[in-house]
């Protein structure tokens, strides 16, 4: 099984406390982590956990970090493609603060750099089984999945709403938002994408069932219930289990939704955005 991401790779400073922090005060975190994150970035990690080979498209460039950056990316098992190729490119720095109280975290991030001439690579989308798109850099992924049609699933990460979020809707068949997702104009989800025909869907509440539709039948999906430590990457987690699912079950979306919250859930059970996969067993 094989699938194709393209989006975002971040450099994550994580720091875990037992609160959340004050204004103008020191504290010294119970543990800190370096880690690669980026919503495409961890849904290819969990697809490759599940057993999936995951192809990587994302920018990184030629600067301090991209050693360790690439190192990540072996040691998970993803096979990387450069978008900026030999150029010098900033990735995205995040410094990410997780409560180990409530298990929620804080993410200080910017905006990710525009790539005024990126580099398409010329891959067949023939050999791929399934294919995530995170929101960002989707002019790339018009260009390289223009001919895709219905043929496979591509599910795309609404987690929140982005200039890209049209275009990206016009190239997947399965998008999934986040209860978070606000449409322009004030407008609810559902009427959103009624006016754009779109009757397969679904939508994430946190530790409540997901909702949605597949081909207009309405679902309501029964999410396993944790005690959470951390909450850090499970939507990139669920996007990545999800894109696995669907071709394990032939495209069943409510079947790949359901083990998709199975996976999600579990790595909310440990800090830290990768410890769960030492203990997951599909």
């Amino acid at each position: 099984m094989k699938g194709l991401f393209i989006g975002l790779t971040t450099v994550d400073l994580l720091y875990t406390l037992d609160g959340f922090p004050q204004e103008n005060q020191k504290y010294k975190a119970n543990q800190s982590m370096i880690e690669i994150g980026g919503p495409a970035t961890n849904a290819a990690y969990a697809f490759s956990v599940l057993g999936g080979e995951a192809v990587l498209v994302s920018p990184i460039g030629q600067h301090a970090w991209s050693p360790f950056i690439q190192k990540k990316m072996d040691d998970f098992g993803i096979r990387h493609i450069d978008l900026v190729q030999e150029e010098e490119y900033q990735s995205t720095i995040s410094s990410i603060m997780i409560n180990l109280q409530s298990g929620s975290r804080t993410v200080l991030t910017s905006h990710a750099e525009t790539l005024q001439n990126p580099w398409i690579p010329n891959i067949s989308i023939d050999d791929f089984d399934v294919f995530c798109l995170d929101g960002f850099y989707v002019d790339v992924a018009a260009k390289m999945l223009h001919s895709i049609g219905d043929q496979k699933p591509v599910v795309f990460d609404g987690g929140s709403y982005k200039e890209s979020t049209e275009s990206c809707l016009t190239l997947s068949n399965f998008p999934v938002f986040s209860h978070h997702f606000t449409p322009p104009h004030r407008k609810s989800l559902s009427e959103y994408l009624a006016a754009r025909s779109i009757v397969t869907h679904a939508c994430t509440h946190g530790e409540n069932p997901v909702t949605g539709s597949s081909n207009g039948e309405d679902f309501s999906i029964k999410v396993p219930q944790v005690k959470a430590v951390d909450t850090l990457a499970a939507g990139d987690i669920y996007h990545g289990a999800l894109s696995y699912f669907l071709v394990y079950h032939q495209g069943d979306f409510k079947a790949a939704l359901s083990d998709a919250g199975r996976v999600a859930s579990a790595s909310c059970e440990y800090v830290g955005p990768r410890a769960w996969q030492s203990r997951w067993k599909g």
